[in-house]
């Protein structure tokens, strides 16, 4: 009984210190053109052990808004995401992406199949 208990006692420690994705972060992303960026906005919801839903919100010559599932694993004391989501013909096709959580930090980076690419950085708000 006694080592079992102590298992799941470094459990709940374990999952205490690993970074926490969900609620709000904000901050800002940088695409490849030196005037290609803005402010940008994230509020992520976890569904289930290893994926988390996130809004993002932001402006780009116009504002926009995606929702996307992210696939996420424990790396650590961090979380690293990693996914691909059709924004549209419209909004560049298809996205590949990854992500890294870490404290309050949210760092990205992303590529579209049609040549863009650019970063994110937010913070826990």
């Amino acid at each position: 009984l006694v080592p079992a208990r102590n298992a799941i006692l470094a459990l709940v420690l374990f999952a205490g210190c690993q970074s926490q994705p969900h609620g709000h972060w904000a901050g800002t992303w940088q695409g490849d053109r030196p005037d290609y960026g803005g402010d940008l906005h994230c509020n992520v919801e976890q569904i289930n052990e290893q994926q988390w839903r996130a809004a993002f919100t932001g402006y780009c010559g116009r504002f926009f808004a995606y929702k996307i599932t992210m696939d996420g694993r424990a790396e650590g004391d961090a979380v690293a995401f990693g996914g691909k989501q059709d924004l549209g013909e419209a909004d560049g096709g298809i996205y590949h992406w990854t992500g890294r959580i870490e404290g309050d930090s949210f760092h990205g980076r992303y590529r579209s199949e049609k040549g863009k690419i650019g970063t994110f950085t937010m913070t826990r708000q």
